[in-house]
């Protein structure tokens, strides 16, 4: 079995991190696997694992018929093409359906605002709709069988991982730490004024999107002394044991693989009540989650919090690790996306 994930750039998002740890877990089991990237590198291109091809296609316009040509030349070597993030799956598509390239194809979506934007896009319609879809949430692959109309038995749910990382670095340090670009829907001016009303340091690791939401949450951190916005950064996991506490303040989201950093890490942590790690962990820690945006509300769990760590620190540690292992283990993880694969080799 040859496979290739596929996506369209590397930046430190999300979605690139998980496409570049399932690319780590299908080697270390034996698979043959490699990534081709689309239009630009990225940061994250050089954390590429060793052990895959790298294959970069340096795509400048969307329509330039000798690049499609040799995207579909490149496909046409594997078994399994795993397509991650909607523009990316387009391109894709089209590319094979164009120069009649036939391996299974995949789309994986990491559509983080599908709470709040249920319009199916262009990219998934018509002769672009996927054949086989996995989401990252339970509201994603409902969707797609409710929205675009894949066949239920096509339709997988592969929720979010990390790989823990036993790294460690002091550069950073502080109260609360915060990881996420500087997208509106991540409610960043939210938590920067929470900081500073508590009187918290919080230091953001995120990069500008750019928009002018991103502009406004640099120019709102400038205004106070203990708010740091840190950009570029590619290994977050080695600096969260250095907080006290993780901040995630989002509006829709489908992870969030901030979560799962925290928890890899036991780093206890407070999270707006969106994304699949949310629903999996809320009987084991309803106290982590607010189902509201009210500042008082806020101020009030986290002043809990901050007693529950101070009591029961080490405790609290080992059941969020243990916790990590039990529901989002790596094993666990590639168990279901080898099964996925097999699925689809003979469907």
């Amino acid at each position: 079995m040859k496979i290739l994930h596929v996506i369209d750039t590397l930046n430190t998002g999300g979605a690139e991190k998980v496409c570049l740890d399932m690319i780590t877990l299908l080697l270390d089991a034996g698979h043959q696997v490699d990534c081709m990237v689309i239009s630009a590198k990225g940061p994250l291109y050089n954390k590429i694992d060793v052990r895959a091809k790298s294959i970069f296609l340096g795509r400048k316009s969307k329509f330039n018929v000798c690049k499609m040509r040799k995207c579909a030349q490149i496909a046409s070597g594997y078994d399994i093409l795993h397509v991650h993030m909607r523009h990316t799956w387009a391109y894709v598509k089209l590319s094979c359906l164009l120069f009649r390239c036939t391996p299974k194809l995949i789309f994986h979506d990491h559509f983080g605002d599908i709470s709040i934007d249920k319009k199916p896009t262009y990219s998934l319609k018509g002769l672009l709709k996927p054949r086989f879809y996995i989401g990252v949430s339970r509201e994603l692959t409902e969707w797609a069988v409710a929205k675009l109309k894949i066949d239920e038995k096509s339709v997988s749910l592969l929720e979010n991982i990390v790989i823990p990382n036993s790294e460690h670095s002091e550069r950073y340090f502080g109260d609360w730490v915060m990881v996420s670009n500087l997208r509106s829907t991540k409610n960043i001016m939210f938590a920067i004024r929470l900081a500073d009303k508590m009187k918290r340091s919080l230091i953001i690791f995120g990069n500008h999107d750019g928009s002018s939401y991103a502009d406004d949450a640099l120019e709102l951190a400038e205004k106070f002394e203990f708010v740091r916005i840190v950009q570029n950064e590619i290994d977050i996991q080695q600096y969260v044991s250095n907080f006290k506490l993780g901040i995630h303040t989002a509006f829709s989201e489908t992870g969030p693989l901030v979560l799962l950093e925290y928890m890899a890490q036991g780093l206890p942590f407070i999270t707006s009540d969106t994304g699949a790690v949310v629903n999996k962990i809320r009987e084991e820690l309803p106290s982590f989650i607010v189902s509201t945006f009210d500042e008082k509300e806020w101020e009030k769990r986290i002043n809990s919090l901050d007693i529950e760590i101070r009591v029961n620190g080490p405790a609290l540690k080992q059941k969020l690790q243990y916790l990590f292992n039990e529901k989002f283990s790596p094993q666990r993880y590639l168990d279901q996306c080898l099964k996925i694969y097999q699925s689809v080799l003979t469907y």
